[in-house]
């Protein structure tokens, strides 16, 4: 007798959607997190592709969605609706990233010269002006564009300390510091990065994390020697 059996059939769709749903979350954290905590963006080309695999995505929601609420039309309003509003958090600034570089390059065409190198003219001319809130925005442009560019993130970084913003400072300063292989100029943003974390935030800790970061980078620098002695006053005076 199999009554009172319940009988489960599997949904290949609709577990297909429960998955597909995970990997849309998932990767719309992570690109938010990246442009929002770590000030990066994708290349063009990504966005576009990040944004054509949430289309499809999409389409084939809504025609899960449909398939299952068709005979609840205000479930299905809803359900759409949260998921355009999800769509529009977390790929919202995806979005705009790839519109922006799309009209800028249907009204002003990218030279070749000018896309292999980044150009830092507009940010210097708003530091000569004294407008460093519009230099973060110029550099921070340059960033984006290039974010492997380690000029471009510690002039973020610089200008930033210069309109009294130290802790976003910090962030684009050990993002500029971890691009550059010179030892001298790593030392260089090293100091400014544990002055301001020892005197401006007052975070002790973290300043001698700085120098510990940059003997573990360098320790054959010539400098090393004097950071490692400058860490054992430290760790006296602690």
């Amino acid at each position: 007798m199999r009554q009172g059996m319940i009988h489960v059939r599997l949904d290949f769709p609709w577990l297909l959607s429960g998955v597909l749903f995970v990997a849309y979350l998932c990767w719309g954290v992570h690109c938010l997190r990246r442009r929002l905590s770590e000030h990066a963006d994708d290349n063009f080309v990504q966005d576009g592709i990040t944004l054509c695999g949430v289309l499809l995505f999409y389409i084939f929601e809504f025609y899960v969605l449909d398939e299952w609420m068709s005979n609840s039309p205000l479930r299905l309003l809803l359900a759409v609706f949260a998921l355009f509003v999800s769509g529009g958090v977390l790929y919202g600034p995806t979005a705009v990233a790839f519109a922006s570089h799309l009209v800028v390059d249907m009204v002003m065409p990218s030279r070749e010269e000018n896309t292999l190198e980044p150009q830092y003219g507009a940010g210097e001319a708003c530091e000569q002006q004294g407008n460093f809130e519009q230099a973060v925005a110029e550099y921070m442009a340059v960033a984006r564009m290039f974010p492997k560019d380690a000029t471009a993130a510690l002039r973020v970084g610089d200008n930033l300390t210069k309109i009294g913003q130290m802790a976003e400072a910090t962030t684009w300063l050990e993002r500029g510091l971890a691009q550059l292989e010179a030892p001298g100029r790593a030392l260089t943003v090293t100091n400014r990065l544990f002055q301001i974390y020892q005197t401006d935030l007052e975070q002790p800790e973290k300043a001698r994390e700085m120098l510990e970061t940059y003997l573990a980078r360098f320790p054959e620098a010539e400098y090393a020697e004097s950071v490692q002695r400058r860490l054992e006053r430290l760790a006296e005076n602690a």
